[in-house]
């Protein structure tokens, strides 16, 4: 009998089951998207529903966040460029919200709240031709090598939460920028 400690993992193809038991087709690198040569950016896209279930008519928006950490003495410098940033890309004809912040404990945090109508407003904004200069310039400013993205898939559609005004322990812990 193997124990489980020496027996070998071999490596499972794309279209092998997720954990849940769904079988995905996900062709050569199908979640991996790159952005134009000079943003620095990739784009990690959702995986495709299943096979079986009906296709979506409806536009998914496209809900990331991003955050990066300003080296010292740079943070007003990044928020400068921040500034200018916000400015540009809610005027995109995608965007719907494009918010930018700093942590109140650690203000050399940054942390960018962003919603595109669609994956084709998203991929039009990251053509943009403020993109390029805006990631060369962050990426001398920041400790990281780019800012990290992370996106993010509705969970709760519908449900609301009651505000928390006046509830000690409940106070926002970013400020908005601009």
């Amino acid at each position: 009998m193997t124990s489980y400690a020496t027996r070998s993992r071999r490596p499972r193809s794309p279209a092998q089951h997720d954990r849940c038991g769904r079988d995905h087709d996900r062709g050569r690198d199908g979640l991996t998207r790159r952005a134009p040569r000079g943003t620095g950016v990739t784009v990690r896209a959702a995986p495709l529903p299943h096979p079986q279930e009906p296709a979506m008519t409806q536009e998914i928006p496209v809900v990331l966040y991003a955050r990066f950490t300003a080296q010292d003495g740079c943070a007003d410098e990044v928020e400068n460029l921040l500034r200018d940033l916000v400015a540009n890309v809610r005027n995109e004809p995608g965007n719907i919200v494009f918010d930018a912040y700093r942590e109140k404990d650690h203000d050399h945090r940054f942390f960018v709240f962003e919603v595109y109508r669609d994956l084709e407003s998203f991929e039009a904004h990251l053509t943009a031709p403020y993109g390029g200069p805006f990631n060369r310039a962050l990426r001398n400013l920041i400790v990281e090598h780019g800012s990290r993205l992370t996106f993010l898939n509705r969970t709760a559609d519908g449900v609301r939460r009651r505000p928390r005004a006046g509830i000690p322990g409940h106070a926002p812990t970013l400020h908005a920028m601009g």
